[in-house]
């Protein structure tokens, strides 16, 4: 029978287990830890306690001040771990906590002023003038401010602005309201410091974002959601908001899904040192998006901004808005844009064109527009870009009966012009439920890829309900040379993926990753033999398909490259088609 240790014996052991390893051992492993995983650790025994600051007090750069219960546990150690390392201070506010004034000040003591950041979280309403004594007292350090879940709808952005006056970045985070009201005695005050700002609350009635722009001269970035901006309610147009703030580079108005993808960009620029070019340069606005969910009622007219500032952008993401090409300046062409999406526009398809013959130096495209604005034109103006390297489209369709013969002839001479130009791709996604491809347009893209791209296209996924199983063995034999496709994305297909088809995918030389979703009658033998034969598989996953056969397909993927790497749906083989099925309108 096994007799446990004392705590006393297993404090030893750990102890002379933690003596034993290397410094670097010991920074790594702290390095995985928060600040209460590290309180915890030196609670383990006194030897710890004095042993473990020694090697964390590098890492111990964010203290969260939070509860009285976990507070008076951070009271008794946080004195041999706080010091002028200390740069962000978390304050989450709870219900009928009143003391942290105390911990601030200790705080203040400890680090020094260290702290530049702050995050304070979870303030209800009768907790608003602690929350602003708070931020009196962190104010005088803060460069970086989040507020976030703030619960007190009476919240003034001035009055934050003058608690924290070396603020250069600011963000509301919902929930929460924010107000605009100016006092008399904020009149005229700027803030020439701040360059980034983020408002993703909810919108208040008389919220005005304009009063705020007129008074920040110097900003960089600016990001808000529809909920703090209603242009139909104020009358606030986005080109007046915008000439408040002429050295602006990026500008995001989204709906509340893409919050992190605004910050995400934000990250890349501040780490890729954009802000530290030289400060007499032009400034001009380099990137805009307008990522809206639709759900407004009047949608946000983006032309004359565009125009304003086609110059100098380099990125332009539109979704849910309205573009009129006439108002483009004439004979104007910049070599500036190398990004372009537009996704559920409202515009011609002569007002995208207009856009796309100005912007030659295009390496990003993404059209994800109802089929009919897909015409032979367009199909030109994009297959004459030269530089393109990246090109998604997504055609959408309330209906089938919606997709002319037209738009199926304008992919065909999309590609077949793209072949004339010798554009190489390195990504081709043409997606959707409704993609018009057929066997012709399959062809056409088959031919462009081998001709063009063998060297160039590292990522291709293709939808098409409507071509033959024939078709689709056609396209793979001519594209299984692609001596450097990584990834092939298959969706939507309502033909047999059979045998023959997964044997000539399992010859691409270079391919890592195969996805089959939602397609109809796939070879499960076929599946076998494809695993068996690609060269440099890493993962495999399978979505929403039906099969025609039983086969250990799965059995043989994770044997080869592990559980973690192969992902598919519960067996639905010789399944009922989808409705629609063999639909064909060609």
């Amino acid at each position: 029978m096994n007799v446990p240790m004392s705590i006393a014996a297993t404090n030893h052991d750990l102890h002379d287990i933690w003596s034993r390893l290397t410094f670097d051992i010991t920074w790594k492993i702290l390095s995985q830890l928060d600040q209460y995983d590290i309180i915890e650790l030196m609670a383990v025994c006194r030897a710890w306690c004095e042993l473990v600051p020694q090697y964390s007090t590098r890492l111990f750069r964010s203290v969260t001040i939070s509860g009285r219960e976990q507070r008076l546990r951070l009271q008794k150690l946080k004195a041999k771990c706080l010091g002028p390392h200390v740069k962000s201070v978390i304050v989450v506010f709870h219900k009928g906590d009143t003391a942290f004034r105390e911990d601030i000040e200790e705080l203040e003591r400890l680090t020094c002023g260290s702290y530049t950041t702050a995050v304070l979280c979870y303030c209800s309403s009768y907790q608003l003038d602690g929350f602003l004594d708070t931020l009196r007292l962190l104010g005088n350090h803060l460069t970086r401010l989040i507020i976030s879940h703030h619960m007190a709808r009476n919240l003034n952005f001035y009055d934050v602005m003058a608690a924290c006056p070396k603020l250069t970045y600011f963000e509301f985070e919902q929930p929460g309201t924010l107000l605009s009201e100016c006092t008399f005695g904020e009149q005229g005050t700027t803030y020439p410091l701040l360059t980034d700002l983020l408002l993703f609350g909810s919108l208040n009635p008389s919220f005005r974002l304009e009063p705020i722009l007129a008074r920040c001269p110097n900003l960089r970035f600016l990001a808000f959601t529809e909920s703090m901006w209603r242009p139909a309610l104020l009358g606030e147009e986005l080109p007046t908001l915008l000439r408040h703030c002429p050295k602006l580079n990026s500008v995001s108005l989204v709906d509340d899904s893409a919050i992190e993808t605004v910050k995400d960009g934000l990250d890349r620029i501040i780490k890729s040192n954009r802000r530290h070019g030289d400060e007499e340069q032009q400034h001009g606005l380099d990137e805009l998006t307008m990522d809206l969910s639709g759900a407004t009622f009047v949608a946000v007219d983006t032309s004359i901004t565009i125009a304003e500032h086609l110059s100098t952008l380099k990125s332009l993401k539109l979704q849910y808005c309205l573009f009129k090409g006439n108002s483009l300046p004439e004979n104007t062409i910049t070599s500036c844009m190398t990004t372009l999406e537009f996704r559920n526009v409202l515009c011609s398809d002569a007002s995208f064109i207009s856009l796309i013959n100005r912007c030659p130096m295009l390496e990003h495209v993404l059209i994800e527009q109802h089929a009919m604005l897909f015409t032979p034109s367009l199909a030109r103006a994009v297959g004459s870009l030269l530089h393109l390297q990246r090109l998604y489209l997504i055609p959408t369709s309330t209906d089938r009966m919606d997709i002319p013969r037209t738009v199926v002839d304008a992919l065909d001479i999309l590609f077949r012009t793209m072949k004339d130009n010798h554009v190489d791709l390195h990504t081709l996604h043409i997606r959707g439920r409704d993609a018009p491809i057929d066997d012709v347009v399959l062809e056409s893209i088959a031919s462009y890829l081998s001709s063009c791209c063998t060297t160039s296209i590292q990522h291709l996924a293709i939808s098409s309900p409507y071509c033959s199983s024939q078709g689709l063995d056609s396209f793979t034999a001519k594209i299984r040379h692609l001596d450097h496709l990584l990834s092939l994305q298959l969706q939507h297909f309502e033909s047999m993926i059979s045998k023959v088809t997964l044997s000539f995918i399992a010859e691409l030389p270079m391919l890592e990753r195969l996805v089959l979703i939602s397609c109809w009658n796939v070879s499960g033998e076929g599946l076998c033999v494809f695993v068996q034969r690609s060269r440099k598989l890493k993962s495999i996953r399978v979505q929403q398909c039906s099969f025609i056969d039983v086969m250990p397909w799965i059995e043989e993927a994770e044997k080869r490259l592990g559980s973690s790497s192969v992902y598919a749906d519960e067996d639905i083989a010789l399944s009922q088609p989808p409705n629609g099925f063999r639909d064909w309108l060609f």
